[in-house]
């Protein structure tokens, strides 16, 4: 499956980011080197949370941010699945989530 970041509020506004799962089994989104996918936010942490496959579906999981994880406008506390459509907000971003099924 292919995993569509769509960024629609925040300093990354208009960009897009494609991850294909697999390759990749995890993904961790923060704002310093190192991670996937590197975010010019201030109000995200270093390392501020992750999207894996878990039992077939794509997840969210808060890294203990200082801000948190927000899905649909709810708090992420844990393992969270992720649909199409969803909005995903860290820090001052928010991503619309687009799960695209490979063949």
């Amino acid at each position: 499956m292919q995993l569509q970041l769509r960024c629609i509020a925040g300093p990354e506004r208009h960009k897009r980011w494609k991850f294909d799962f697999p390759p990749y089994t995890t993904i961790v989104i923060g704002r310093i080197q190192g991670c996937h996918l590197v975010l010019k936010d201030t109000k995200i942490s270093q390392s501020h949370c992750l999207i894996q496959v878990h039992e077939g579906n794509l997840c969210a999981v808060d890294l203990g941010s200082t801000y948190g994880t927000w899905l649909n406008d709810s708090a992420i506390t844990g393992l969270t699945k992720l649909t199409s459509d969803d909005h995903l907000r860290i820090g001052k971003s928010t991503f619309i989530i687009e799960i695209v099924a490979k063949s």
